[in-house]
């Protein structure tokens, strides 16, 4: 079964020393599979298990990499976005036509390409925020 976690943000921009306004705020869907493993053997009799559905992907884990995601280029500077809700949805009820859908790659390669961007071969930050 595909499902998606649905994650909602909030945009904060920075209009001065230490005067910030929140500016809208974006939807992310970020798929993963769910597989249906054995709880416990027989445990309604002989051949009846009992199940539990298993993520491919943690809640945690997907709204840590939109973070990183969304933050990528900024580095929590003057505007930044921050997770404000997440809930899982099945596929069929995204609107594929106006919304994009990611994958845990998509992610992890658009995080990785900002940090060749941003820092040099020692690790060090590489530009101004």
């Amino acid at each position: 079964m595909e499902l998606a976690y649905q994650i909602t943000t909030q945009n904060v921009e920075e209009y001065g020393e230490n005067f910030y306004k929140y500016k809208g705020g974006s939807v992310y869907y970020v798929k993963f599979e769910v597989t249906q493993e054995i709880f416990e053997e027989n445990a309604y009799g002989e051949g009846i298990h009992d199940y539990y559905n298993c993520p491919s992907l943690t809640e945690a884990t997907a709204t840590a990499l939109v973070m990183q995601h969304v933050n990528r280029w900024n580095g929590l500077y003057g505007s930044f976005d921050y997770v404000t809700g997440c809930e899982t949805v099945h596929l069929s009820d995204i609107d594929e036509d106006t919304s994009v859908i990611y994958t845990v790659s998509d992610l992890v390669a658009d995080i990785d390409n900002s940090r060749e961007a941003h820092y040099d071969n020692n690790g060090e930050l590489a530009v101004t925020p």
